[in-house]
């Protein structure tokens, strides 16, 4: 039943996105794909059996990050602006600035993507004999003969420490 949900919810919000595309509305997949699966939510369970509220990382924290998360990279993008702005337009000789900035810059955001993999980890599956990356947080479904549990030659291989994991 959750699969032709599922199917439901991915055929309107996709059917949506192309009329709106077609007449030349603005639209986002995202919005089209949360309110497609809200909506088959409501039709399955009704109102009453969908998490709105923020304690039970419901709707709300959806539609809270839809308003967040422009607002932190509107932030950011300042930031950046305002320091390429006076640190390499606004000097004698831009062009030479700017080719001090690049390094910077992309020393930076190898640094924040390597965190990223660091904090949130990568597990190493088997799957039918090949190797599979995965964040630390993803969990197989039950169908699938993805145990769960780390390759141990793969971790030998690799440098990352075989564990078995829970």
């Amino acid at each position: 039943m959750l699969m032709l949900g599922m199917l439901c919810a991915l055929v309107g919000s996709s059917t949506w996105l192309t009329v709106a595309t077609a007449i030349g509305l603005p639209v986002s997949t995202t919005h089209c794909i949360v309110g497609g699966v809200i909506g088959m939510g409501i039709a399955t369970v009704g109102a009453e059996g969908i998490s709105w509220s923020w304690e039970k990382k419901g709707v709300v924290q959806i539609v809270a990050s839809w308003v967040i998360a422009p607002a932190i990279a509107g932030a950011f993008a300042a930031i950046i602006f305002l320091i390429t702005k006076h640190g390499v337009l606004r000097r004698r000789d831009p062009l030479k600035w700017g080719f001090v900035m690049v390094p910077v810059y992309f020393g930076i955001t190898s640094g924040i993507l390597t965190m990223l993999i660091v904090w949130k980890g990568v597990r190493i599956h088997t799957l039918g004999g090949s190797v599979v990356l995965t964040s630390r947080d993803y969990r197989p479904p039950p169908s699938t003969s993805m145990t769960g549990t780390w390759a141990k030659s793969a971790a030998r291989s690799s440098g990352f420490p075989a564990v078995s994991s829970p």
